[in-house]
């Protein structure tokens, strides 16, 4: 009987489900398996576009009722992989006292504490794209599990794209059961509409916008400009487009910016929509990788290590204050400088990528692969 590995991700944007399927990839190329993915509806359209599962579960949320609705799965998988959801780990730990999850976290240095339950995890993969030193030290005091690894995207060889006179516009997954869809989809018209009304942009060749596939179908009904495209793409053909592009405007989700760490496409980030996004900008600019950022119209910090629900609200406060007082006359003025600039200087920003570990991916894969073997 093949071995069966049943993958979990929260619909918190591109990152949880994209690094779900890119792992399922490699440990299906590596064993003869079964792979079936259990999800949110929109975990699910992007799952699909990978085709790589051999089975998709429609889960709208990993409560009880869902969960006991398909413990059989569950009990007979010969491993659990679980992204950035712990609530359902916890939850198979204390019913079921299951041995056999795993989880891999990009976001562990921003958490604000950790559940016990989570030491009785196979493995705990931390994604040490951005620094986890100070959290490990902070909250992971008794877990032995823990195992340190690089991006969880596929790294490749570094690329200069300053020929491709081509733009993207990527707004990511958008998409959280924290957030409210219409107020997100809201923002970026706006922001979308003002990007469109720049000048500078009649010297691109192409423009592609995309993003999470309600947004990208809200967004072509309700901008008339018929010289861009629109396109909720899957993972690859969004790189292979985004490397045939000389700038690209981008959400500041994680994935977004380990896709473009190993270019020299000239970036500009957009205002963050939730807490990580707010978190993880503030460490792109201390990298001083030559970005270029759209900010508030007032300045203000937001502590470290909120209970996340908290850190989103205050986010959403301000993004909705900006949203009501400002003229974007400051955008507009960023856009310019953004667009205009041609300077393609790559030696900051390589020497970043070579020292991120690009094998994350393989050894996370043969980890679990040789553990359940």
């Amino acid at each position: 009987m093949k071995n069966t590995y049943l993958f979990l991700a929260e619909a918190f944007g591109y990152g949880p489900i994209v690094t779900a399927c890119n792992l399922a990839k490699k440990i299906k190329h590596k064993k003869k398996c079964r792979l079936i993915f259990a999800g949110p509806i929109f975990c699910v359209n992007v799952a699909k576009k990978f085709r790589v599962f051999d089975e998709i579960i429609i889960c709208n949320s990993y409560n009880e009722e869902n969960i006991e609705k398909n413990i059989r799965i569950f009990k007979e998988a010969t491993g659990i992989i679980a992204t950035e959801t712990t609530d359902i780990l916890i939850y198979l730990i204390n019913k079921y006292e299951m041995n056999n999850l795993y989880l891999v976290d990009n976001l562990f240095w921003m958490w604000d504490s950790l559940e016990d339950e989570l030491k009785q995890l196979r493995r705990y993969y931390i994604s040490n794209t951005i620094d986890c030193t100070d959290n490990i030290n902070r909250i992971g005091n008794g877990f032995s599990n823990l195992k340190i690894v690089g991006p969880t995207r596929e790294m490749n060889k570094f690329n200069r794209c300053e020929a491709k006179k081509n733009l993207m516009i990527s707004f990511g997954g958008a998409e959280s059961c924290l957030l409210l869809k219409e107020k997100v989809n809201k923002f970026y018209l706006k922001l979308l509409n003002v990007i469109l009304e720049t000048p500078l942009l009649k010297k691109f060749k192409k423009i592609y916008i995309t993003g999470g596939e309600d947004l990208i179908t809200f967004l072509s009904y309700n901008v008339e400009q018929k010289n861009i495209h629109f396109e909720s793409m899957n993972n690859k053909k969004y790189i292979k487009k985004l490397k045939n592009c000389s700038h690209a405007i981008l959400s500041p989700g994680l994935g977004n910016f380990n896709e473009i760490s190993s270019t020299n496409i000239k970036v500009l980030f957009l205002l963050p929509i939730n807490y990580s996004q707010y978190l993880q900008r503030e460490r792109y600019k201390k990298l001083n990788l030559d970005f270029y950022f759209q900010e508030f119209n007032e300045v203000f910090v937001i502590d470290n290590y909120l209970e996340e629900t908290k850190g989103v609200k205050e986010v959403i406060k301000h993004v909705e204050k900006y949203i009501k007082e400002n003229n974007f006359n400051d955008f507009k003025k960023c856009l310019y400088n953004f667009l205009g600039d041609q300077d393609f200087n790559t030696i900051k920003r390589r020497e970043y990528y070579e020292l991120l570990l690009k094998d994350s991916l393989e050894k996370i894969s043969e980890d679990i692969i040789k553990d359940r073997s």
